[in-house]
């Protein structure tokens, strides 16, 4: 895959670390190291500069509150590890309406762990479909997050389908967004909706400009 990136002049800009077992299970803590270490190996081969941790199933026997300081606790573990090899660890929150069975829906809990491990390389994957399910008001929570953002991710609602497909004002969503200094990649992890992905990608470059 490098190889091929490499001779087609394209850039990975991040891939899936972790989707678990749960952090929320101390007993998963080696394991997730082993895989971070990994991680930072399969990272500096394809030239990426991120990759995403899940990893919040909700886990038998562990209160909310116990799930999110165990996870704490393995992301600041791996924490020296990414800084030292310059990658960023993104945590990426999920949502209870469809990705039920998940301790860490929305942002704040997943601010919470960011900003109390306080480091450069463990940041959030802040994905606006997860968000907008979970709590609403996408732009003054993102300003709010904004220090704690290490890539964003889009689509609509509903239906996960491309921005300018539903009900979010996208235009609005990317001003914001270009206002508050974002400069790093946006992903697209939505599907085009019947008009196909040719509509879907001119849809997007008209609301991005």
């Amino acid at each position: 895959v490098a190889d091929l990136c490499r001779r087609l002049g394209l850039d990975i800009v991040q891939f899936t670390g972790w989707g678990g077992p749960s952090l929320a299970d101390p007993a998963h803590h080696d394991a997730f190291a082993d895989a971070m270490r990994r991680a930072v190996d399969l990272a500096e081969l394809l030239d990426a500069p991120m990759f995403t941790v899940v990893g919040h199933q909700q886990a038998d026997g562990f209160s909310h509150a116990d799930s999110v300081a165990n996870m704490q606790a393995a992301l600041e573990r791996v924490a020296p590890l990414l800084e030292d090899a310059n990658r960023m660890l993104i945590l990426e929150p999920f949502n209870p309406v469809d990705h039920q069975g998940h301790f860490l829906n929305g942002s704040a809990d997943a601010l919470k762990i960011c900003r109390a491990i306080d480091s450069p390389s463990v940041k959030i994957n802040w994905d606006l479909y997860h968000m907008q399910l979970t709590e609403g008001n996408l732009v003054a929570n993102m300003r709010a997050g904004f220090d704690q953002i290490g890539y964003v991710q889009v689509a609509d609602v509903p239906g996960r389908h491309q921005p300018g497909s539903g009900k979010l004002n996208y235009a609005f969503i990317f001003d914001a967004i270009r206002e508050m200094g974002y400069t790093g990649p946006i992903g697209l992890e939505c599907w085009p909706d019947e008009s196909g992905e040719a509509q879907a990608i001119a849809q997007l470059a008209e609301l991005w400009n």
